[in-house]
């Protein structure tokens, strides 16, 4: 991608970081975002830092149409999948690396189990756009819908956040409801966990990103333990 397009996507994904996830997740310490077109440009790290990049060609794990994952592989990073929809796919992973960066928080639910704290799989198709500046020009950047404290129930009285809102675009009517093409991971009480896929989807299209996330390693699906 050319440098240029790419720093619209980060300098978007920096200011919803700033203005709307962390004003909705209070709590949440900010972490700019900052674009760097080669290794030899990387400052050394300090503090907390993550790595996110962003690729022509992922390594998929044998599974078609992967575009996105973060890891833990001896350090937190991401890889983003070029092209078209990048921007989107950028924020989703910097919205969830900075609420549960491991991957491994799970918050529970009212019924018994628990779900697992990812904030843009459950409204993972829903997008709105940020206008961001790159030298001057302007540029209206799509990024990923998120859910607010409020879609995880009364059981996380620890985590404060807009009041009467359960995602940032308002779609969502109630805890622990999906939009179309969203999903969620659920940790039952013996111990198994299984994706719950939004009801709206064809059998086809749910099958075919159940085996995106549920068989590629490098998944969240994956290291939370859903086969």
């Amino acid at each position: 991608m050319d440098d240029v397009d790419v720093q619209f996507a980060v300098e978007a994904c920096d200011i919803q970081l700033r203005r709307d996830l962390c004003a909705a997740w209070t709590g949440l310490e900010y972490t700019p975002v900052r674009f760097y077109a080669s290794v030899k440009d990387l400052p050394v790290a300090s503090g907390v830092s993550r790595l996110m990049l962003i690729q022509d060609t992922i390594d998929t794990k044998g599974i078609p149409g992967a575009v996105a994952y973060h890891t833990m592989d001896v350090y937190i990073h991401g890889v983003v999948l070029g092209g078209p929809g990048m921007a989107s796919r950028l924020s989703h992973e910097c919205c969830e690396e900075a609420v549960d960066p491991t991957a491994s928080a799970w918050v529970p639910m009212p019924r018994g189990g628990e779900v697992a704290l990812e904030v843009c799989d459950p409204v993972e198709a829903d997008e709105y756009t940020i206008e961001a500046t790159v030298m001057g020009q302007k540029r209206e950047v799509a990024v990923s819908n998120f859910v607010y404290p409020a879609w995880f129930g009364t059981s996380t009285a620890n985590l404060h956040g807009i009041p009467g809102k359960y995602d940032f675009l308002g779609r969502v009517p109630g805890a622990f409801v999906l939009t179309a093409g969203g999903y969620m991971v659920v940790l039952d009480p013996d111990g198994s966990s299984h994706d719950i896929w939004a009801d709206t989807e064809t059998p086809g299209e749910s099958a075919t990103r159940r085996a995106r996330k549920v068989l590629n390693s490098t998944s969240r699906t994956w290291r939370r333990g859903v086969r």
